[in-house]
């Protein structure tokens, strides 16, 4: 029942960023939003009449929490000096958005799991679900059944975007999975369990090169480095690359429209001699969110309020961009506290590997997936992925907890 519950809400969360549906109950309230919930409500009652919750433990709930409440005191300021560059109902709606049902489904996956196994069983089907998904859609939209932002003069110029209708944030995605989809393939007690795994990894890194992402495809490079120096596991990589170059040969070959426009912008913007254009904009946002941020002493300290960032950027710069950082998008809406915060908020998730994980090779290839995100943060706020990161983070450290050899030791030594 529970793995069936997981499956749907997984879906339901794919699909609804694809096709999102308003209910017109209220702005941002969604057939997704309201099976989530569901889901939690069911789970709780069920778990609290089987007299499971107590056994339920939760790491890195108590950061979790401080930083909401940072978050709430923010937005509290926000309407109290009369900040509102947004609605007040506008602001709790991002709150909701980018940080509660994140961690609301963070929650959800240690309730949903009981088991080390289930949790195993959990990311191999996410993994497999996440690539098939992208699979299809990429078929459906080249067969003109699906519209997708890839279409040469859209959004992002010829680049595929896939379920999660930002190409970086894709490819950053799937730079994440990699390390645990490597895990799974060389714990797979099946043959074809891992050969399927094989194949979700060799898909990830084509649609890594699809994306046109530098940073991407740089995180994609650490992995695989990864995985030759630590795993020493030349095989592996030796394929993958064959993989990646015939992929990339065979898609020149077909005229494959998204791949060489994802080649041509790597081109353009690496070897540019123009700063701006290396950058794709971005050091025109950081440098004048440097300026935000210096320019009133309150800033250093408290911020200029939660997601003022980028009206403040529009209003000092005319740049009508997202920060493109969140180590400095948090520093400047919260200034020096809430980026306080933050750290510390990172920091219980790395002292709950570094307790529990007892340096498994499962503890490694996670906190090698929390390092892609550390560095995907440097370009992006990942904000249309937030929720899949989520579920994916609390199934590995579900998995953690509930590891035979290490569930003594986890609780009650990290945040």
């Amino acid at each position: 029942m529970k793995y069936t519950l997981f499956i749907l809400l997984l879906l339901a969360i794919i699909i609804g960023g694809l096709y999102p549906i308003n209910l017109g109950i209220m702005r941002g309230i969604t057939p997704k939003t309201l099976l989530m919930y569901a889901i939690l409500i069911y789970i709780l009652f069920s778990e609290a009449a089987k007299k499971n919750l107590h056994r339920k433990k939760i790491p890195c709930i108590s950061s979790l929490l401080i930083f909401l409440t940072i978050l709430c005191v923010s937005i509290a300021l926000n309407v109290l000096l009369g900040r509102m560059d947004m609605s007040l109902f506008d602001q709790i709606r991002q709150l909701r958005y980018r940080f509660i049902e994140p961690v609301v489904l963070y929650i959800l996956m240690f309730l949903l799991i009981d088991t080390a196994s289930q949790a195993r069983k959990f990311l191999q089907a996410g993994i497999v679900l996440f690539v098939l998904v992208n699979v299809a859609a990429f078929i459906a939209m080249r067969a003109g059944v699906l519209n997708l932002p890839t279409v040469s003069g859209d959004l992002y110029s010829g680049r595929y975007t896939g379920t999660f209708a930002n190409p970086n944030q894709m490819a950053y995605f799937f730079c994440f999975l990699m390390p645990i989809t490597y895990h799974m393939i060389t714990t797979a007690e099946i043959k074809t369990a891992g050969a399927l795994q094989m194949l979700a990894l060799a898909s990830e890194i084509a649609f890594i090169l699809m994306s046109g992402s530098r940073g991407g495809i740089l995180a994609m490079v650490i992995v695989l480095g990864w995985i030759t120096i630590h795993h020493k596991d030349f095989k592996t990589v030796a394929f993958l690359f064959i993989f990646g170059t015939v992929f990339i040969a065979i898609g020149f070959l077909v005229h494959n429209d998204i791949l060489r426009s994802s080649f041509d912008r790597i081109a353009q913007q690496t070897f540019s001699n123009n700063v701006k254009t290396i950058s794709a904009g971005r050091s025109s946002i950081w440098l004048g969110l440097e300026k935000i941020y210096l320019s009133n002493i309150y800033y250093v300290f408290m911020g200029t309020g939660f997601e003022t960032a980028r009206f403040q950027l529009a209003k000092h710069t005319g740049i009508l961009l997202p920060p493109h950082n969140l180590y400095l998008q948090i520093l400047v809406e919260l200034g020096l506290i809430g980026f306080a915060a933050w750290l510390f908020m990172l920091r219980s998730f790395w002292k709950f590997l570094n307790i529990s994980g007892q340096r498994t090779e499962f503890s490694k290839a996670t906190v090698t997936a929390l390092s892609v995100l550390l560095l995907a943060w440097s370009f992006s706020d990942l904000g249309r992925i937030l929720r899949f990161i989520a579920i994916m983070v609390g199934i590995m450290f579900s998995m953690i907890v509930h590891d035979k050899d290490t569930v003594k030791k986890t609780m009650g030594k990290s945040a």
